[in-house]
């Protein structure tokens, strides 16, 4: 598997490089380490530039910045070459998360990684964040980090049955885990309610149609998870199953919490097929909330 860490040097950063030395290097064949600088004129402005700051020194700054950036990056390699990784550096001007994602499609990376830098809804309505960038607008897999507390024992799979969950679940298989690694696969279940204003002529014969609705639900999840579970068995590790219901991504919360799971793996788009880059969907309120580290896989 071919990675693209690109980093900052920030303390988001050295999570990401913990969580990677958590992985089995020996099933990865490569990690390039990229540090953006961004150019001076997105920073400095046609005016600032015109009264405070001619070209030369623009240029001496920039330098200065290349140089920083090459350092760090050089430090992430070493790192990882010490933990037995494959790992060259590179360094890149331009906007952070448009030349993280042209990097990844040049080297034909197999997954990003990066920090999971937390921005509160205005924050990123207003500023954005590389991080949330990327994932949203990646081709590939990409794995927002965050250091692992429980040594990657545990890895949560979300699946709702789509495609999209499906080719997650494939690349969750192919992942250079540690070998001590376990999986728990999830589903939530959305109970059926009907509609508040409904009436029925009938109370007791509708609420046993709505019990039955509810059992098929359920009975639908299990069967889905064992299914999934079975098209798992290439990974080789342990599969437990687990069927929850409720509100989507609240419950994949819960659950990573109740099974200490490191990582979340899901699919970025669900059974809806609806295409807006992960807006309004589960995965985009996972982007915001999880704590732990979550690989959106597209």
């Amino acid at each position: 598997m071919k990675i693209l860490l690109a980093t900052d040097g920030s303390g988001e950063a050295r999570a990401v490089r913990i969580f990677l030395t958590a992985l089995d290097p020996t099933r990865v064949t490569a990690v390039r380490v990229l540090s953006v600088i961004t150019a001076p004129n997105a920073w400095v402005g046609p005016y600032v530039d015109s009264f405070y700051a001619g070209p030369q020194a623009l240029e001496r700054i920039l330098e200065e910045e290349r140089r920083a950036a090459a350092s760090m990056a050089e430090g992430e390699v070493e790192a990882l070459r010490s933990a037995g990784f494959q790992a060259e550096p590179d360094t890149m001007v331009g906007d952070a998360a448009e030349t993280i994602l042209a990097a990844a499609r040049a080297w034909e990376a197999d997954l990003v990684v990066l920090g999971h830098r937390g921005l509160s809804g205005l924050q990123e309505i207003l500023l954005g964040s590389v991080a949330s960038n990327v994932a949203r607008h990646a081709d590939r897999p990409v794995l927002l980090a965050r250091a692992p507390t429980n040594g990657l024992r545990r890895v949560l799979l979300a699946t709702d049955g789509s495609p999209n969950a499906a080719r997650a679940m494939e690349f969750a298989a192919r992942l250079p885990l540690p070998a001590a690694s376990e999986f728990v696969l999830l589903t939530v279940v959305k109970p059926y309610h009907p509609f508040p204003g409904l009436f029925p002529t009938n109370r007791t014969e509708f609420e046993q149609t709505v019990r039955e609705v509810r059992h098929a639900q359920r009975r639908a999840a299990e069967a889905l998870v064992e299914e999934v579970r079975a098209s798992l068995a290439t990974a080789d590790r342990p599969v437990a199953t687990s069927v929850r219901e409720g509100d989507p991504a609240g419950e994949i919360i819960a659950a990573m919490h109740d099974h200490q799971a490191d990582l979340l793996v899901i699919g970025a788009r669900g059974a809806s097929g609806l295409r807006g880059l992960l807006v309004g969907s589960v995965a985009d309120r996972l982007l915001r909330r999880v704590e732990g580290s979550l690989l959106i896989v597209h």
